[in-house]
């Protein structure tokens, strides 16, 4: 049986929450962005991909990456400055 929702409004527009089984299905957390695809009279959600997602590589390699940035920021910006 599908599950329902109450639009409500908030200043121009209406807002529509998302369960957390939805959030789930579709791998998405609080702050990502979700596309619509409106087919007919329904209306498919969708995950956004990220910049990252389009990199082609695994979030664990841009984590280490951040983490190698962060950890030698200093010597780093002393090698761009020379």
């Amino acid at each position: 049986m599908p599950e329902s929702r109450v639009l409500r409004k908030s200043g121009n527009s209406a807002i529509l929450t998302v369960p957390t089984e939805v959030m789930e299905a579709l791998g998405v957390n609080i702050g990502e962005n979700i596309s619509y695809v409106i087919e007919n009279d329904s209306v498919k959600l969708v995950k956004e991909k990220s910049e990252i997602d389009n990199l082609g590589v695994s979030k664990e390699f841009i984590e280490m990456v951040n983490e190698s940035f962060t950890k030698y920021e200093g010597a780093l910006r002393e090698l761009a400055d020379k």
